[in-house]
């Protein structure tokens, strides 16, 4: 009797656990794009001791290095925003008379910076000063920059020239006629100095200034990128309660009732086809009116930024997003300076960037059915999904913005088989690093089951294309490594301060790599082309060589 009270009961729970859960069909969406860069702005100055009391956050601090390596960042945005307008590039602070309120100086400049760029192995993107300085003097800093060893790749002209800066610093407005001269005269020097960069100008139209990005391209018509900076509110300022679903409609609200919505600000904003957009500022704002924050840092910021990069993703020619902000204050924060301790901002991009960074190309994914929920008028779609593409490897990122349980079909999108990481929460939890969050781990050749409100992470490995080759005295191994489009190298003996030259097939040495310790090491394949290549290791002793060949 008790056998089959027991049997009843396991069916009844087998039975509506089946009911509950919406059975989806995932398959590849038209969009098949280039993977835009993501990074963080910086706001380099955060000093030690601001605000009193904490330890502050910045590249002086090896935690803070550490921190900013682990959220795995492809780009950095120095000195920041607003900042980046009053910044002295030598002394590494304001210029006098722009002190921040409660603030005192600390030197970060380019060479405090390094440290970060390198820690994650990212690159930078350097704002120059056009309110209060000079192109002659910023030139000078782009210079020193690369002196150090920095490569000034991706540089921005100024911030956010378009927006009134206020009582504190009402020289940020200018004209459209003005800023795009001035830029003329920033982006032609940069040009001669550096003429394989990427210059980015301020854009794009506001109500008050409708034809700001015409006046742009008059002057600077080879301008590379235009910026796009936008915040948008959690829809709390008439109605205190925490609600998810009002804060989870705001990224795919259309429209300007109750304010702006995001798709209309990209569109009001104007940006040629021809030209890339940088997202080089966004986040959840949660602020007005001296309103307490409600979703801010809790996992529903997590799921909200996710939908914000979901629409950025989304337009084929947005090329790089920048979260607001690696440190900063409470509700901006990725790394709190108060406890150290990473944030949901941050892990609203870290959960993207694990499985984005280094990928090829992107491609959005459809569900069968579309299925949606509503909150007013606005449709929030339950589930949104990118495939990411690389040499060895296809990865994936999906979302589910529903209390739903959804059985997922992902076999006509990851043809081997999946290492699934799915991470959920409470959506009003205050997230405290990943160790915060529920996780769970499977793998799958099809079916996998997505939890409510959770950001489910896929990799799954592909034939490489690299084919592997052993040396003759059978001491070196060279096989892929499927995290990532590298190769790992593995040799008999311990190398100790070693020198790697690869070389192609008419003997020109292509690429060195100096003091190899170990017996393991990776050997990045982003600038190989197709064809056969020769490594040799030089130990002092001896020199050792194997092939492997690149299709």
């Amino acid at each position: 009797m008790k056998i089959k009270f027991i049997f009843s009961i396991c069916f009844t729970v087998i039975f509506f656990i089946s009911q509950a859960q919406t059975n989806v069909k995932a398959t590849l969406g038209t969009l098949n794009r280039t993977t835009p860069k993501f990074g963080f702005n910086t706001n380099a100055h955060i000093p030690a001791n601001f605000p009193p009391g904490y330890s502050g956050a910045n590249w002086t601090q090896q935690w803070f290095i550490d921190s900013t390596t682990y959220l795995n960042p492809e780009i950095l945005r120095y000195p920041g925003g607003t900042n980046a307008n009053h910044w002295d590039w030598k002394t590494g602070w304001y210029f006098p008379g722009y002190f921040p309120p409660g603030g005192s100086s600390l030197t970060i400049r380019t060479d405090e910076f390094k440290p970060g760029v390198q820690g994650c192995n990212g690159e930078g993107l350097y704002v120059v000063n056009m309110e209060t300085s000079t192109a002659h003097y910023e030139m000078d800093g782009l210079r020193h920059a690369k002196s150090i060893g920095l490569s000034p790749k991706y540089i921005e002209l100024g911030n956010e020239h378009n927006l009134n800066g206020g009582s504190q610093f009402p020289l940020q407005l200018m004209t459209p006629q003005a800023y795009s001269q001035l830029g003329k005269v920033y982006f032609d020097s940069i040009m001669a100095t550096f003429p394989s960069a990427k210059i980015c100008a301020v854009g794009g139209n506001t109500p008050t200034i409708p034809h700001w990005v015409d006046s742009l391209l008059k002057y600077t018509p080879s301008i590379d990128a235009i910026s796009f900076h936008v915040y948008i509110n959690a829809n709390n300022t008439t109605d205190l309660s925490f609600n998810v679903n009002r804060a989870l409609a705001e990224p795919f609200r259309v429209g300007t009732n109750p304010s702006p919505s995001l798709d209309y600000r990209y569109n009001l904003s104007g940006f040629p086809s021809n030209k890339e957009v940088w997202v080089t500022e966004f986040n959840l704002l949660e602020s007005s009116s001296g309103l307490p924050q409600i979703i801010s840092q809790t996992w529903t910021h997590v799921l909200f930024n996710m939908a914000i990069n979901h629409f950025f993703l989304g337009k084929s020619n947005v090329t790089m997003v920048l979260n607001h902000s690696l440190a900063g204050d409470n509700h901006f924060q990725s790394i709190s300076r108060q406890d150290k301790k990473i944030t949901a901002n941050a892990l609203s991009m870290k959960l993207l960037y694990d499985m984005s960074r280094g990928s090829l190309t992107c491609q959005n994914m459809n569900f069968s059915g579309n299925p949606a929920l509503t909150y007013g008028t606005t449709t929030i779609p339950k589930l949104i999904g990118w495939k990411f593409n690389f040499p060895s490897m296809e990865k994936g990122c999906i979302c589910n913005f529903s209390k739903d349980t959804i059985a997922l079909s992902l076999a006509s999108i990851f043809s081997n088989p999946m290492k699934i990481d799915q991470y959920s929460a409470d959506t009003a939890l205050i997230v405290n690093g990943i160790s915060s969050l529920n996780k769970y781990s499977s793998n799958s050749s099809d079916i996998i089951t997505v939890y409510p409100y959770s950001i489910t992470q896929i990799n799954s490995s592909i034939n490489t294309g690299i084919k592997n080759f052993e040396s003759s005295q059978n001491e070196i191994w060279i096989y892929p490594n499927s995290g990532n489009s590298n190769i790992t190298v593995k040799t008999k003996i311990n190398l100790n301060n070693s020198e790697i030259n690869i070389y192609d097939l008419s003997g020109k040495k292509i690429n060195q790599i100096k003091k190899v310790f170990g017996n393991t090491f990776s050997l990045s394949l982003d600038n190989f082309t197709k064809g056969m290549y020769f490594l040799k290791i030089n130990t002092g002793n001896t020199v050792t060589t194997a092939k492997f060949i690149v299709d």
